[in-house]
């Protein structure tokens, strides 16, 4: 609220190391009143690096984001399996930005290979045919297929979507 420290990039590491303590918290009743955790502590990370002009916060804001990657994989799986498929491509979508900061390849390695931009692309796609939401799954699969991703699934999956639309010349061409 202050405006000396409104756009502080330290301000927002801090605001995001306090909501990150508070996700990954033991104590029940405090993630209790605040479910948004993960979500405001990676909003403050990113805008701690967007502050950040002297570059004091940006690589530690970073080193924390990984971690919110994964708690924001963990959250896209619960509303997964909650039938809340939009807010599951939403934290898709969220975890898709923070991807590109992955140099070594830690999110692939410490998820088991689950958060890379092919599975989460993948995830989403399982999302939004879920929800019925064909046109996103139709994009997500050809962005697969840009990707190359190598499950056959992805083929069968579109050419059912087109054959939805009546399209089959374009469906037999992804099979084919």
């Amino acid at each position: 609220e202050n405006p000396k420290t409104a756009n502080d990039p330290k301000m927002w590491y801090y605001h995001g190391l306090t909501y990150y303590s508070i996700y990954a918290s033991a104590d029940a009743a405090l993630k209790l009143e605040n479910p948004n955790s993960i979500n405001i502590a990676t909003a403050s990370f990113f805008k701690a690096k967007e502050t950040d002009a002297k570059n004091k916060y940006t690589e530690n804001a970073e080193f924390y984001l990984l971690y919110c990657a994964i708690g924001l994989y963990n959250n896209a799986i619960n509303f997964y399996n909650a039938k809340e498929y939009s807010k599951a491509i939403e934290t898709y979508q969220n975890i898709l930005l923070i991807t590109p900061l992955d140099k070594k390849g830690d999110l692939k390695r410490n998820s088991g290979g689950e958060v890379t931009e092919e599975k989460i692309t993948q995830f989403m796609y399982y999302a939004a045919q879920a929800d019925g939401n064909y046109k996103d799954a139709k994009a997500y699969i050809q962005k697969l297929i840009a990707l190359n991703f190598r499950d056959p699934r992805i083929y069968a999956d579109i050419a059912n979507i087109l054959l939805l639309e009546k399209d089959t010349a374009a469906a037999l061409s992804y099979v084919e």
